[in-house]
C-alpha cells in the first residue's frame, strides 16, 4: 500500500492517539498498520484481517467491494469481546475500528432482578391481555352487525397492541441478557429444515404487505446446535429491519450458505441502506434511527438482541451496507461435528400460523398485518 504524505499524515493523526484499537489493511486484507491501542487486541496483528472474523463473514466483503461508501459492522467477535466497524477507503484499503462490547455486571441480587423483570412483564402483559380479550368480544359482536368502521377500529387498536407487546417482549429479554438471566436451551437439529419452515410462513406474511420475499435453503441436512426460540428471534428481527427500511414493492432475500465449519444466514434487501453515522451505533442498545426521517424508530434493542443471541450460539452477526443501495445482514453460527443424534424437527408452520402470539406475529407486527380477531 502506497501512503501519500498528506493522506497518511491526516489518517495517522486522527487514529494514532485513539483510545480504541484501529487497524489499516490493504485491499488484499493484509494488516499494514495499527495504532498503539490495537496492541491490546487478543490476536497477532501481523496476520491478515480475514482471520479476525469467522470464515463466512468475509463473504459480506465480496458483496460490497465495488461500492465507494461500503461499511461493515460486526457484532460480538474475538470471543465476543469486541464489535468492529470496517470502512472502505477507496484505493487505500480498509480501516477497522474495534469497540469493546458492553460488559454487564449484576448490580443487585439475581432474585431481585428476576422479580423486577417479572413485574415489568406482568405490568405490560396484563393490560394487553384485557385489551385483546375486549377486542375479541367486540369483533365477535360485530360479526352480526357487519359495521366496517368497527372492524377497522379493532384492527388499528390490535396493531398498536401487538407493537407494544413486541417492545415489552424485546425489553424484558434484553434485561435478561444484561443481568445474565437469559436461559439458553440448545438442541441439535437440522438447520435447513428449521429455517425452511420459518421462511415458508414468513413469505406469506411479508408478501401480503406488498414486499417481495424469497428464500434459498439447501435441500440436504445441515446439522447445528442452537436454541430454536433464540435463533428464530434473531432471524425475525433481521427480517423485520429489512422490511421496515425497504421501499414499497421492495425485495428481501434470505439465504443459508455453508462455509467451512459455519453456517451463514443472510438477509438481503434493496432498501434505503444505513447511513455511516448510524451504522457505527447499530449494535448499541436503545439506538434507533430512521433514514427517511432522521428520527427515532423502534425500541433499539432488536440488533443488540441479535448480537447477544449470536454470541450465545458461538457466532457473530454482521451488517454490510451502501447508503441508498440496501443492506446485507449475516448471522453466522457454528455447525455440529459429524456424529451424534439429531433431533427431528416437526413441521412448525402450523404453530407459527395458529398461535396468534407466536414469535413471528409479535416480532413482525411492526411491518406486517397482525392476525384478525
Amino acid at each position: 500500500m502506497e501512503k501519500g504524505k498528506c493522506w497518511w499524515e491526516r489518517f495517522s493523526r486522527d487514529y494514532q492517539a485513539a483510545d480504541y484499537p484501529v487497524i489499516l489493511a490493504d485491499r488484499d486484507r493484509k494488516i499494514v498498520w495499527h495504532n498503539e491501542a490495537a496492541n491490546s487486541l487478543p490476536f497477532d496483528t501481523t496476520i491478515g484481517m480475514d482471520l479476525i472474523f469467522l470464515p463466512c463473514i468475509s463473504t459480506v466483503f465480496d458483496q460490497f467491494l465495488q461500492s465507494a461508501d461500503f461499511r461493515l459492522a460486526v457484532g460480538g467477535i474475538l470471543d465476543g469481546q469486541y464489535d468492529c466497524l470496517v470502512s472502505l477507503l477507496s484505493e487505500q484499503g480498509y480501516v477497522l475500528q474495534f469497540f469493546p462490547c458492553h460488559s454487564f455486571a449484576l448490580s443487585c441480587p439475581p432474585g431481585q432482578i428476576q422479580r423486577e423483570i417479572d413485574t415489568l412483564t406482568h405490568q405490560a402483559r396484563n393490560p394487553l391481555s384485557t385489551i385483546f380479550s375486549a377486542l375479541m368480544n367486540i369483533s365477535h359482536s360485530n360479526n352480526e352487525i357487519g359495521d366496517p368502521d368497527i372492524h377497522n377500529y379493532v384492527n388499528k387498536i390490535s396493531t398498536q397492541c401487538y407493537r407494544l407487546l413486541r417492545s415489552a417482549t424485546n425489553l424484558t429479554e434484553w434485561q435478561r441478557y444484561v443481568n445474565g438471566l437469559s436461559v439458553y436451551q440448545p438442541q441439535r437439529q437440522n438447520l435447513c429444515l428449521f429455517l425452511e419452515q420459518l421462511c415458508r410462513v414468513i413469505s406469506v406474511m411479508i408478501e401480503r404487505s406488498g414486499l417481495q420475499f424469497q428464500y434459498s435453503v439447501p435441500g440436504e441436512p445441515v446439522n447445528a446446535t442452537f436454541d430454536p426460540n433464540k435463533l428464530s428471534t434473531a432471524v425475525l428481527n433481521l427480517i423485520s429491519n429489512a422490511a421496515k427500511f425497504s421501499a414499497e414493492s421492495g425485495r428481501i432475500l434470505v439465504n443459508l450458505s455453508i462455509n467451512q465449519k459455519f453456517a451463514a444466514i443472510s438477509v438481503v434487501d434493496n432498501g434505503f441502506g444505513i447511513q455511516a453515522e448510524a451504522l457505527e451505533h447499530a449494535f448499541e442498545p436503545f439506538y434507533s434511527y430512521d433514514p427517511r426521517t432522521a428520527s427515532i424508530c423502534g425500541d433499539g434493542v432488536g440488533l443488540p438482541l441479535c448480537k447477544e443471541i449470536a454470541r450465545e450460539l458461538g457466532g457473530s452477526v454482521a451488517l454490510g451496507t451502501s447508503e441508498g443501495q440496501g443492506t446485507r445482514a449475516m448471522l453466522c453460527i457454528p455447525l455440529c461435528p459429524d456424529g451424534g443424534p439429531i433431533l427431528s424437527v416437526n413441521d412448525s408452520a402450523d404453530q407459527y400460523v395458529y398461535d396468534r402470539f407466536s414469535n413471528m406475529f409479535v416480532i413482525l407486527s411492526d411491518v406486517c398485518k397482525v392476525p384478525d380477531f
